[in-house]
């Protein structure tokens, strides 16, 4: 099985939602149980791909091999598995507003030890926060001033020591190159707001500073909102950068057709990572794909990367 690191960076607010809430929020995010993490489930990313494939191929009269990578339709489900199996999406950085620089993207230390378990950045060093301090930023970043940085209503105080620097602007670069891989320009807007936060206030932020929307629905005659139409749903807010994992096998799709009086193995996806490469072509990929509900207004526009 070979496997593969996918990016989601979120263009509009982003709701992979639960469906229902049982609290204030009547339609909250996706989260990990032990952890509160936002997610995007597998499923959801699995499903938008399958549907911008689809529509590619259908065109072109050639659906064997989406349904090699993504699986059969529904009616068929038995006769075989999909090549490619996919892992949620977790949230590497958070876009946080900054009293300076606009905003930032922030992290913490056990998101991005999770994150390096995933990917092949083995040799970055996991960062410390050091006693009495909350955040750690990189050279040059637009953010700090005077050793702190404002972002939300906290002010967090840095250590601008020089290895801490280095190290920070380390997993920028990282983070940069694999997310804006094309767009040297953004690479460089996002070394200069990168911030990493203690565990303890990253969780305060990504269970409080994200966007929360009121939605009603008026009523025509009387202009006043109609009885229970009212509702609150949250959301990952704009330039949300997200980490999975999609991991490919040699499909029985192959096996299958090649038993079938007429059917022929598709040779161009014989291996698992032709069909990784085929999933996250760049014919689909290069352009916006919707993610999660609310797509009638305006949510869930993202870019997928992932380079093998």
């Amino acid at each position: 099985m070979v496997e593969r690191v996918y990016y989601i960076h979120a263009l509009s607010a982003l709701h992979a939602g639960t469906g229902q809430g049982s609290g204030v929020l009547d339609l909250p995010i996706a989260r990990e149980v032990a952890t509160a993490l936002p997610i995007v489930p597998g499923s959801s990313i699995k499903g938008a791909l399958r549907d911008c494939h689809w529509a590619k191929e259908k065109n072109g009269g050639v659906k064997d091999k989406v349904m090699n990578a993504f699986g059969p339709d529904t009616d068929n489900a038995s006769n075989y598995a999909g090549a490619t199996v996919f892992g949620d999406a977790r949230l590497l950085c958070l876009p946080v507003r900054s009293f300076y620089g606009v905003f930032t993207w922030v992290s913490s230390p056990i998101v991005l030890q999770r994150y390096k378990r995933d990917s092949n950045h083995a040799s970055l060093e996991i960062p410390k926060i050091p006693i009495g301090k909350q955040a750690l930023v990189g050279d040059q970043n637009a953010a700090c001033r005077n050793e702190v940085v404002y972002l939300e209503d906290l002010d967090l105080g840095v250590d601008t020591g020089s290895n801490f620097c280095g190290l920070i602007d380390n997993w920028a670069a990282v983070i940069a190159a694999s997310v804006f891989p094309d767009d040297q320009e953004y690479q460089d807007h996002f070394k200069q707001r990168f911030v990493i936060v203690s565990d303890d206030v990253f969780s305060f932020f990504y269970q409080n500073a994200v966007e929360v929307a009121a939605r009603i629905r008026i009523d025509d005659e009387k202009k006043t909102v109609e009885k229970g139409a009212l509702w609150y749903e949250e959301a990952l807010p704009a330039e949300s950068i997200l980490w999975g994992l999609a991991l490919a096998e040699k499909s029985h799709f192959n096996s299958f057709e090649s038993g079938k009086e007429g059917g022929s193995p598709l040779n161009d996806m014989n291996s698992a990572e032709k069909i990784l490469d085929y999933v996250f072509d760049s014919t689909v990929t290069d352009r916006p794909i919707q993610l999660g509900g609310k797509a009638t207004v305006g949510r869930g526009r993202v870019r997928l990367i992932s380079k093998g």
